[in-house]
C-alpha cells in the first residue's frame, strides 16, 4: 500500500536524521523499479532503499541481501557516475506532497564539488525516481514522460524539473481546535460530508468497501456497510452504516497526524479528540429534528439547498454549490455501490 504523505513526512524526518552526511559507497539497481544506495552514515554502514514500485513506493532502510543483474542497467550506471562517493547533505519532502528529495555533493567530471538532487515521487503508478543536476535540470530517471502519456508534466532528461500539480488542499496537522471550528462553521450548514471532506483533504485516493446482510429480513441491498476512505492529502477516514440493529449506526471517523474527529451521526454530535480529551465541534446554527425520529433525522436538511437554489435563479445569490463537486461527490458514491 502507498504511503500517505503524513506517514512519509515521519519517515523523512527520521531519515534525515539518520543518514544526514552519509556517503555514498555503492549503487546497485536489483530491480527495474528499485534502487540501493550502500551508505557509510555518522551511525555504521547502511543500506538505503528507494522503490519506484507502483503497488508501494517508498524510501527504506534495508539490511535484506538483493540479487543483482550481471550487468547493471543504464539507470544504475548513470547513477553510479554522478554520485559515487558523493555526501547526503539533507533528506527532505516537499510541504504535504508524496515527494522525497535527497541533496547530495558529489564531484563532477573536473574534480569540482557539485551539488545535485535525487528525486523519489512515491505516487502509485506515477512513481519514479529522477536525478537533477545542481540547476534542477533533469539527468535522467527512471520512468520517463512525454508529451504524449502527459499533456500536463513532461520528465525528460535536459526539462527543468516540475513537481506534480499542487492539490491546493489544508495541511491536517496545520489545523488547530479553533481553524478547525472556523472552517466546519464556513462550510454551507447542510452540507454534506463527503463533500466537504473532498473539499478539506482531498480527493480520495482509495476506497475499500465491506458489505454485510447480518439481518434475516430479505432486504435487496446489504443492511451493514462499511468503508475505509485514504484522501490525497494523508488523512484516512472510516465511514459505517447499518439499518438493522437496535439504534441504527451512522458514524464516521476522520484521522491523520494531528488531527482526529469523530462524527455520531446526528447534527450535534462532530467531536475532536485532543489532548485524550473528546470535545465538540459547533457546526450548525440551528436545525429542526422531530422526536418520533432518530436523532440522525433533520427535517430541514435540505432548506439552505432549495433557498440558495432560488436566490440563484432570482439573481440575488451567489452559487454555494457546484456542479463538478457534486458529480465528484456522485461518482464516489457510485464507486462504493459497484465495489
Amino acid at each position: 500500500m502507498p504511503l500517505d504523505a503524513l506517514c512519509l513526512s515521519g519517515l523523512v524526518h527520521e531519515l534525515n536524521g539518520a543518514l544526514s552526511g552519509a556517503r555514498i559507497d555503492k549503487i546497485y539497481q536489483p530491480g527495474r523499479d528499485e534502487v540501493v544506495l550502500a551508505l557509510r552514515a555518522p551511525g555504521g554502514n547502511v543500506k538505503l532503499l528507494l522503490s519506484a514500485n507502483p503497488n508501494h513506493p517508498r524510501p527504506q532502510l534495508t539490511q535484506l541481501p538483493r540479487e543483482n543483474p550481471d550487468a547493471p542497467p543504464m539507470f544504475c550506471m548513470l547513477l553510479r557516475k554522478h554520485l559515487s562517493g558523493g555526501r547526503i547533505l539533507s533528506i527532505a519532502q516537499p510541504h504535504l506532497e508524496r515527494v522525497v528529495e535527497i541533496r547530495l555533493e558529489a564531484l563532477d567530471e573536473l574534480g569540482d564539488r557539485v551539488e545535485r538532487r535525487l528525486v523519489l515521487e512515491a505516487m502509485g503508478r506515477h512513481s519514479n525516481l529522477i536525478l537533477l543536476d545542481g540547476e534542477g535540470r533533469i539527468t535522467d530517471c527512471l520512468r520517463r514522460v512525454d508529451g504524449d502519456m502527459s499533456a500536463r508534466r513532461q520528465v525528460l532528461p535536459g526539462l527543468f524539473y516540475r513537481l506534480p500539480p499542487a492539490q491546493a488542499k489544508l495541511d491536517p496537522t496545520a489545523l488547530d481546535r479553533g481553524e478547525l471550528e472556523r472552517l466546519l462553521a464556513a462550510a454551507p450548514p447542510q452540507a454534506q460530508a463527503d463533500q466537504w471532506l473532498l473539499d478539506a483533504f482531498g480527493d480520495v485516493e482509495s476506497v475499500t468497501v465491506q458489505k454485510d446482510t447480518l439481518s434475516d429480513l430479505g432486504l435487496p441491498y446489504p443492511d451493514s456497510v462499511t468503508l475505509l476512505l485514504r484522501h490525497k492529502g494523508g488523512v484516512q477516514g472510516v465511514l459505517a452504516a447499518d439499518v438493522v440493529s437496535r439504534k441504527a449506526v451512522r458514524s464516521f471517523e476522520c484521522f491523520g497526524d494531528g488531527i482526529h474527529l469523530f462524527w455520531e451521526g446526528n447534527p450535534k454530535a462532530l467531536y475532536e479528540f485532543r489532548d485524550g480529551d473528546k470535545q465538540p465541534v459547533d457546526t450548525y446554527a440551528s436545525f429542526e429534528h422531530d422526536s418520533r425520529y432518530s436523532d440522525n433525522i433533520v427535517e430541514n436538511a435540505y432548506v439552505d439547498e432549495l433557498t440558495n437554489f432560488f436566490g440563484v435563479l432570482k439573481g440575488e445569490e451567489s452559487p454555494k454549490w457546484s456542479f463538478e463537486k457534486d458529480l465528484k461527490a456522485i461518482a464516489l458514491m457510485d464507486q462504493i455501490e459497484n465495489s
